[in-house]
Formats: C-alpha cells, sequence, structure tokens
C-alpha cells in the first residue's frame, strides 16, 4: 500500500511539473505576441506619421489627425494596456520671431513620434515606454 501511495505521489509530482511548465510556456508566448503586436502598431502610427508629414509638410498635431487624414483607419488600441488612448506621443514646437510680436497665435505642438503609454518592461527587460 505505502508504494502505491509512493507511486501516485511521483505522477501527481510529474503531471504538475508538466502542467507548470506548459502554462508557462503560454504566458510567455502570449507576452511575445503582444510585444510583437505593438511593434506592428507602432510601425503603423510611425508609418502614418511620415506619409501625414510628406503630404502636408508639416507634422499632425494629434494622432486624430491621422484618422481624420484617412493615413489610418483608426488609432491602434495598445496591445499592453488595451486601450487606443494611452499612446504617448513626443512633440515638437515651432518658435518664430512672429511668436513673440503681440496679437501673433502661436502653432501648436505636433507630433513627432509615438511610443507606448504602458508601465513595466517586456520579457527582455526593456521598458515598453521606450519601444
Amino acid at each position: 500500500m505505502r508504494r502505491y501511495v509512493i507511486a501516485v505521489a511521483v505522477i501527481f509530482a510529474i503531471a504538475a511539473a508538466v502542467f507548470m511548465f506548459i502554462t508557462q510556456k503560454r504566458n510567455a508566448d502570449a507576452a511575445h505576441a503582444r510585444e510583437a503586436h505593438l511593434h506592428d502598431a507602432l510601425a503603423s502610427i510611425r508609418h502614418s506619421l511620415a506619409a501625414y508629414h510628406t503630404k502636408h509638410q508639416r507634422n499632425p498635431p494629434s494622432l486624430a489627425d491621422l484618422v481624420s487624414d484617412g493615413e489610418l483607419p483608426a488609432i491602434p488600441a495598445d496591445p499592453i494596456t488595451g486601450s487606443n488612448t494611452t499612446w504617448k506621443t513626443t512633440v515638437e514646437e515651432s518658435v518664430s520671431v512672429d511668436d513673440f510680436q503681440p496679437g501673433t497665435a502661436k502653432a501648436p505642438p505636433t507630433i513627432v513620434d509615438v511610443h507606448s503609454g504602458a508601465s513595466g518592461s517586456d520579457s527582455a527587460g526593456r521598458a515598453f515606454a521606450d519601444y
């Protein structure tokens, strides 16, 4: 009877180890897939920024302008946060001599790059904000 209990315990231990391995592998695969989708979404937005700049000789003031101009069908969701409103943009402000004249309207900042707004880091330890 004691051998039977030991054999069953060994079988359960092996099954638990295999289950843990499969679960870790599945989680790692899912993380890699989200990271790949993040790369794709960023590439799409950056390509649209370049196309907008080529078309208008300036950068857009917002990501929504990429959609209204037809460069993007919709602002993609950040695969890490699951939202299309968490993108962090890098903006550029132009300054001219006329900006210092009274009554002159200042041009709005324009988007030159975009990054993930997700906190944390990828499977290699790189911060999502650095993508």
